[in-house]
This record gives structure tokens, C-alpha cells and sequence, in this order.
């Protein structure tokens, strides 16, 4: 109904919890109540988007125990954000490889990812540029990576609509690639295709920057 509607438009942004602590122990209380009101009221969204928020603070907290099954829920009830929650969560525990695996299957194909992103909603292609990103700077830290970076970064900041963060992360990649070829080309590398490269990633660096630092 619309009265429903118009109770959980306040626990967005800007809302009680944002005036409150940035800490579990802080929040957590709203967090419960919001849950028990959206349980009574039959909003398994808003339910769920409360479990998967204390997820997030728990994680933050160092409270891996609290954060799973926080996520246990939220996945019970079909929150979409809680898949990359858990893969963050795992990434916090060192487990990097199982992170990757939690949203690796998004990343494998980006032709696969971006034609299914036509039928999205503007939400579903958000969380899901979210998880692009996150795999791919995962993929580059733990050195897994492979020639598809540059283009999984691209269709990142497509399906999160010019997202400065995405912007940012790929004139870093091209700034790796760039000091690379530097180290190549003071170790007496000076082929035509190798300073051409390294003009290129010269530009895409500035470029980059710029644009995400706007």
C-alpha cells in the first residue's frame, strides 16, 4: 500500500539510522526494529535489506559470526546486495579465492553480462556493475587476472552509469600497465609496438584520472 511504501522511503539515506553511530552496537537496535516492522507488515525487502545493512556493520566490526548469519537471512529472503555482502565478507576473513568464487560467475562472460543487463532494472543493473567491479579489482589484487580487465571495468562503469569509483579503478589498472612498460623501456625495450603502448597508456591514465576524480 501506499502508506507502506511511504514508512520504508524514510529508512532510506538520510533517514534515523544515518543521525546514529556508525557502529553495530549503535544501530543495531534500529536495524531490529525496522526488521520486526517490515516482518509484521509483510515487506520481505525492506526485512531483508535491514540483514544484510547488519551484515555490513557486523563485518566492520570484526563480528564474522553475527555478519553470516545476518546473511543467511537476507539471502532467505531474496536480497540481491547479499551475494557481494558475502563475498566482501569472506574477502575480510582472507579468503580471497572464495570471495572471487561468490561472484566470479558475473564476470566470465561480459558479452553474457551486459546482454542480460538489457532487461534489468535500473537497481538490478547497479548491483550488478557492483559485482563486476568488485571481482575485477579482486581478480587484479590477489594477481588472477587476465586480458579481459580492461573490458569487465568498462562494462562495470556502463552498468553503473559512469561510476567515478569504476572510472578511477580502470586508470589505475592502465597506471600498473603503464609503469610496467616504463620498467621495459628503461631496460632497453625500445620497440616501435612497446613506445606506442606506453604513449597510449600515457593518455589513458590522464584521461582516467581526470574523469574520476571530477
Amino acid at each position: 500500500s501506499g502508506e507502506r511504501q511511504a514508512l520504508v522511503s524514510r529508512w532510506s539515506p538520510g533517514g534515523r539510522l544515518d543521525i546514529t553511530q556508525p557502529s553495530m552496537e549503535a544501530r543495531e537496535p534500529v536495524l531490529a526494529a525496522r526488521r520486526s516492522v517490515a516482518r509484521v507488515l509483510g515487506l520481505r525487502s525492506a526485512e531483508a535489506a535491514s540483514w544484510t545493512e547488519l551484515a555490513r556493520l557486523a563485518r566492520g566490526a570484526g563480528s564474522f559470526e553475527v555478519a553470516s548469519t545476518a546473511l543467511l537471512r537476507a539471502k532467505a529472503l531474496g536480497d540481491a546486495s547479499a551475494g557481494v555482502e558475502s563475498a566482501r565478507l569472506l574477502r575480510a576473513q582472507g579468503r580471497v579465492r572464495a570471495a572471487l568464487a561468490e561472484i566470479e560467475p558475473v564476470v566470465r562472460d561480459s558479452r553474457a553480462v551486459e546482454a542480460a543487463a538489457a532487461g534489468m532494472t535500473e537497481a538490478e543493473q547497479l548491483e550488478e556493475g557492483r559485482r563486476v567491479l568488485l571481482a575485477t579489482g579482486w581478480q587484479l589484487d590477489a594477481q588472477c587476472a587476465d586480458r579481459t580487465v580492461a573490458a569487465r571495468f568498462r562494462l562495470a562503469i556502463k552498468l553503473g552509469q559512469q561510476w567515478e569509483e569504476g572510472i578511477y579503478r580502470l586508470g589505475r589498472y592502465f597506471d600498473s600497465v603503464l609503469q610496467s612498460l616504463m620498467v621495459a623501456v628503461s631496460a632497453g625495450d625500445l620497440q616501435s609496438s612497446v613506445l606506442e603502448s606506453r604513449d597510449k597508456h600515457v593518455t589513458l591514465v590522464v584521461q582516467h584520472f581526470c574523469r574520476g576524480l571530477r
